[in-house]
């Protein structure tokens, strides 16, 4: 008898490290497809990761990149639907908040094509992130909830979602954290100890030459206490390069990590400074302190309980002693709080796929 045949559509770093952990669980339950609309192109962003992570070739490359938000999920949507209406699956599955996401939900609802949301119910509370409207769009359409944490089911009760297709499995990224701690890649360190990692990528930290270099400056200062490793996103590469930043020698800038790369630098780092969502976490679960250059985070928990540290790109400079005794707190001694699970999402979610299949 033929497996129910999914496609998986995913667009971006995240989720591309997020499927190579939920695939490999779920092969002997349905029949999936993998749809790369194109939104991270760059092959250290994209084409390495389902190398590394042995995540299956995608069946459908749409190459919908380097465009607006409306343009770039517009034609995502066009693409998508024509697919969806040849192949005809029994559900969509996506992860997170991106266009790509976005653009998958609508597409399938309009199908009426079940749409399942891994990451479901996470929210930073505001809408001028592009993210925050993506995830409260595809929530609103989706059939089934995967959510990380009990404050993310929560949300979803909050905006009226069906108690009944929320299942809290925890984060999936904390699955393939435990799987790697015996995969990470070692690489050439300046520095062997001691050191912060600084990962930035998000546009709206480089939206203007004044809030740069008030970034950059307070970056400097905090470098003279501790050497910070910068792996430079592309996008912010160009930035730099265009604005003839100048940079101090205490921040290492060097070229992308890939997911194991990442893994063995976090484990060894101070702490870590990021307008990541991802690496927020990545960083608790490696008991690092983190500083997220954000004015908000989809974490909350992290910040309420003293995990993590908000800080705006623009007022770096004027919390810097804030900042640095944050950074100089012990964290080995703090007590983790078990707010993303066991390590065991893909199973949970595998059990609820075989229940509603």
């Amino acid at each position: 008898m033929a497996l129910p045949r999914i496609i998986t559509i995913l667009g971006a770093r995240p989720q591309f490290i997020k499927a190579a952990v939920l695939s490999k669980h779920i092969a002997d339950v349905v029949q999936e497809d993998i749809l790369h609309t194109g939104q991270h192109y760059d092959y250290l962003m994209s084409g390495a990761l389902f190398e590394q992570l042995e995540l299956k070739k995608p069946t459908w490359h749409l190459e919908c990149h380097a465009s607006k938000h409306g343009a770039m999920t517009a034609k995502m949507l066009e693409s998508i639907e024509v697919i969806l209406e040849q192949q005809k699956p029994n559900a969509v599955l996506l992860y997170g908040d991106t266009n790509s996401t976005l653009a998958g939900a609508l597409a399938a609802a309009k199908l009426h094509v079940p749409v399942w949301h891994v990451e479901s119910g996470v929210r930073s509370f505001n809408k001028k992130m592009p993210e925050e409207i993506n995830r409260i769009v595809t929530d609103k359409i989706a059939d089934v909830h995967f959510a990380p944490s009990a404050v993310a089911c929560q949300n979803l009760l909050n905006e009226g979602v069906n108690a009944s297709s929320i299942h809290n499995v925890g984060d999936i990224m904390y699955d393939l954290f435990l799987e790697s701690a015996t995969k990470e890649k070692k690489i050439d360190l300046p520095f062997s100890d001691g050191f912060l990692l600084l990962t930035l990528h998000r546009a709206e930290n480089f939206q203007n030459f004044e809030d740069i270099q008030m970034l950059f400056k307070g970056l400097e200062v905090i470098a003279e206490k501790y050497p910070i490793i910068l792996p430079i996103h592309p996008r912010v590469d160009k930035i730099l390069r265009q604005g003839d930043f100048s940079i101090s020698n205490r921040i290492f800038l060097r070229d992308p990590l890939d997911y194991f790369e990442m893994i063995y630098a976090l484990n060894r780092c101070h702490g870590v400074l990021t307008d990541s969502g991802g690496l927020q976490k990545e960083s608790y679960y490696a008991v690092k302190p983190c500083v997220t250059i954000r004015e908000e985070t989809e974490w909350v928990e992290l910040v309420e309980s003293g995990w993590n540290m908000l800080v705006p790109s623009a007022q770096l400079w004027e919390n810097q002693c804030q900042v640095l005794e944050f950074l100089a707190a012990n964290f080995e001694k703090k007590q983790k709080k078990n707010f993303y699970g066991a390590g065991n999402a893909s199973q949970k979610i595998k059990k609820v796929i075989q229940e509603i299949l």
